[in-house]
């Protein structure tokens, strides 16, 4: 079995959380969670308009494909079949 040789010594985590370094990384997480926070609170009250809206968009798109598919193509069989 391999063994390695550690050519290096990193301060562990625990080391470096007392320090109170914050890092970069840190940083930007904690910028994303705000903006999800965020997010989030808006999402949370806009839901019945949000959900209105798709509804809206939902029942345009099925009475649309309704009506060619069940009014407009019978009319066109009709009409082909007299002339």
């Amino acid at each position: 079995m391999a063994t390695f040789n550690r050519r290096g010594y990193k301060k562990s985590k625990s080391e470096r959380a007392q320090k109170g370094d914050k890092s970069q990384t840190a940083e930007v997480f904690e910028s994303l969670d705000s903006t999800a926070n965020k997010s989030e609170q808006w999402i949370l009250k806009n839901q019945n308009v949000i959900f209105i809206g798709i509804a809206v968009i939902s029942i345009s798109v099925i009475s649309y494909l309704g009506y060619e598919r069940f009014i407009s193509e019978p009319n066109e069989k009709i009409g082909n079949k007299r002339a």
